[in-house]
């Protein structure tokens, strides 16, 4: 699988990179989580869970250090493709096919801890984020 990735702080490129023992055949959700790339598993072929892949890069090659899997209240995985947001210990990604928000612990992943349910209505949820408050 390769993937591009602004690796590097302040870097004005992208590194392509490649991972082994990963097999997508669509494009992941990606996102920085302190240590290690996190990739969402996608693909018209998946089934629910969802995976997680933590991905450690050196030089132009990933490797695979861990698999979480999630799972929401359905067994049903993700929407797949979805961008998902990682922090203070919280994964937050679009569930489908219910239309609503999951958190799970991460890095531990399994089930949802918290459902958001979302206003019906409009095409399916693509990409969450949260801005956490300022701290005072």
């Amino acid at each position: 699988m390769e993937r591009c990735s602004n690796y590097q702080k302040g870097s004005s490129s992208f590194l392509h990179f490649f991972v082994s023992g990963v097999e997508e055949d669509g494009q992941p959700g990606i996102q920085w989580d302190g240590t290690y790339i996190a990739m969402q598993e996608t693909g018209v072929r998946r089934k629910s869970p969802l995976n997680i892949y933590q991905v450690q890069i050196s030089g132009s090659t990933g490797v695979l250090v861990d698999t979480l899997t999630l799972t929401n209240r359905s067994n049903n995985s993700p929407f797949r493709g979805a961008q998902f947001w990682i922090g203070n210990g919280t994964l937050v990604s679009p569930e489908a096919p219910n239309k609503n928000v999951g958190l799970w612990h991460y890095p531990e992943g399994g089930k949802a801890y918290r459902t958001i349910k979302v206003n019906e209505g409009g095409g399916d949820l693509m990409a969450v984020t949260v801005s956490l408050a300022p701290k005072r």
